[in-house]
C-alpha cells in the first residue's frame, strides 16, 4: 500500500482531536505565562515549534510501512531499544542538569531532552514484544517475575532522578498490558486483596520519622493530600489555590486571559502541571467538560481498536498507548482538583513541554498506523 493510500485511510477524527487539544494548549500556555500582558511569547513559540516536530513525527510514523519488520527483527529491536532506554536513563543521572531538585533533563544543542518521557513509549513496545513472545507462558510465575523485573529496572533509575509520577505511570501501563495479555484472574484477585493492606502499611511507614522509602518532599506531598488543612500554608498551598481557581471558574468561566488567580501568581509554573487549573478558571465547567470529552473520545477509539485486533503484540502496543494517555490525564486532573497528591505530571498535548508533547504525538502516530493496518488488513 502506497503512502498516498495510507493517508487516504488514516483516522482523521483522531488527528482532529489531537489538533484541538494542541491548540487549546497553546492558548492556555499563553494565558498561563501572561504572554498577552508581557508580550513575551517565547514559550508559545517553543511549544509551536515542538508542535511542528510532533505532527511531522506523527505523520511519518502513521504512514510508515512496517511490513519489512518481521517478528524476529521486532524482538531484536525491542532488546536494542530496552538497552538504549536503560543507557539514556543512566546518562541523565550522570550528565543531566538539575531543575527544582530533580535531575531529569539533558541538553542536546538548543533543545532540552527528558529521557524518562520517551522511556514510557519505549517500554510500551519492549514489554509488548516480551509479553507476546511468551504469550503461552504469561501465567508462569518465573516468566511473570522476569517481566516484572524488566519493568522495574528502568523504574529504579527514574526514581533516582527522582520522578515518582513517571514511575507510577510505568507500573499502571504494565498492569494494563498484563490484563490484556490474559493474566490469570487469580493473580488479579490476589493483587486486589493485597492492595489495601499494602497501602495502609505504606501510609503507616512513611509517617515514621526514620522512613527511607521516599524523599521528604514526596512524603509531605502525600500527607498534604490526605490532610490539606494541616499543610495549607506550604506543601498544600499550590493544590488549595488550584482548587480555588477551578471553583472560581464556575459554569462558564471568567473568559480567556481573565483568570485572576493566575495573574496573582498563586500557581508556580502553571503552564505545565497545573495548566488545567488555568483552563478551568477561564472556561469553567462546560469548557473543562468539553476537553475531557475530547480525551474520552480519543481513549474510546483506542479501546475499540484494541477489541478488533487479533495480533497480541499490536494489541498490547495499543493498550499501552491508551493506558498511558488515560493515566496521565487521570493523574494530572486528580492532582489539580486535590484528589491525588502533587506528582508533577503534565497534561497530554496541552501542557508546556517538548519531550512530553513529542512523545505523545509519536504514540498517536503508532495508533494511526495500526488503525490503517486494521482497516486495510495488510500484514506487518
Amino acid at each position: 500500500m502506497s503512502s498516498k493510500q495510507r493517508l487516504k485511510n488514516i483516522d482523521k477524527t483522531i488527528i482532529v482531536l489531537v489538533f484541538l487539544l494542541s491548540i487549546i494548549g497553546l492558548i492556555a500556555i499563553s494565558s498561563a505565562t501572561g504572554a498577552n500582558i508581557s508580550g513575551d511569547y517565547s514559550k508559545i513559540i517553543v511549544q509551536a515549534v515542538w508542535m511542528v516536530f510532533g505532527f511531522a513525527s506523527m505523520f511519518i510514523i502513521a504512514l510508515f510501512n512496517f511490513n519489512m519488520i518481521d517478528e524476529n527483527l521486532r524482538n531484536i529491536l525491542a532488546i536494542a531499544m530496552y538497552i538504549l532506554n536503560i543507557t539514556l536513563l543512566i546518562a541523565v543521572l550522570i550528565f543531566g542538569y538539575e531543575v527544582n531538585g530533580a535531575v531529569r533533563w539533558m541538553r542536546i544543542g538548543p533543545f532540552n531532552f527528558q529521557p524518562s518521557e520517551f522511556a514510557k513509549l519505549i517500554m510500551i513496545f519492549c514489554m509488548a514484544a516480551f509479553l507476546s513472545l511468551q504469550d503461552d507462558n504469561i501465567n508462569n510465575p518465573i516468566y511473570l517475575l522476569m517481566n516484572i523485573a524488566l519493568v522495574f529496572l528502568p523504574i529504579i533509575f527514574i526514581l533516582k532522578q527522582p520522578n515518582l509520577s513517571t514511575s507510577i505511570v510505568f507500573v499502571l501501563i504494565f498492569l494494563a498490558q498484563l490484563f490484556v495479555a490474559r493474566l490469570d484472574y487469580r493473580y488479579i484477585l490476589w493483587g486486589l486483596a493485597l492492595l489495601i493492606p499494602v497501602l495502609l502499611g505504606f501510609l503507616w511507614y512513611i509517617k515514621r520519622p526514620d522512613q527511607k522509602l521516599l524523599e521528604d518532599y514526596q512524603k509531605i506531598r502525600i500527607l498534604a493530600a490526605l490532610s490539606p488543612g494541616d499543610y495549607a500554608n506550604k506543601e498544600a498551598y499550590q493544590t488549595i489555590k488550584s482548587v480555588q481557581a477551578i471553583g472560581s471558574g464556575r459554569l462558564y468561566g471568567k473568559g480567556i486571559y481573565q483568570g485572576i488567580l493566575n495573574k496573582a501568581k498563586y500557581l508556580p509554573e502553571p503552564q505545565t502541571d497545573f495548566i488545567f487549573s488555568i483552563i478551568a478558571e477561564e472556561v469553567g465547567f462546560l469548557g473543562c467538560s468539553a476537553i475531557l470529552l475530547i480525551y474520552f473520545v480519543l481513549i474510546v477509539k483506542g479501546i475499540l481498536l484494541v477489541r478488533n485486533i487479533d495480533d497480541i503484540f499490536i494489541k498490547l502496543v495499543v493498550t499501552g498507548i491508551i493506558a498511558m494517555i488515560f493515566f496521565q490525564v487521570f493523574i494530572n486532573v486528580g492532582v489539580v482538583t486535590g484528589i491525588l497528591p502533587n506528582t508533577g505530571l503534565t497534561l497530554p498535548f496541552i501542557s508546556y513541554g517538548g519531550s512530553s508533547f513529542l512523545m505523545n504525538m509519536m504514540a498517536i502516530g503508532f495508533l494511526l498506523n495500526i488503525g490503517i493496518k486494521k482497516k486495510q488488513s495488510y500484514r506487518y
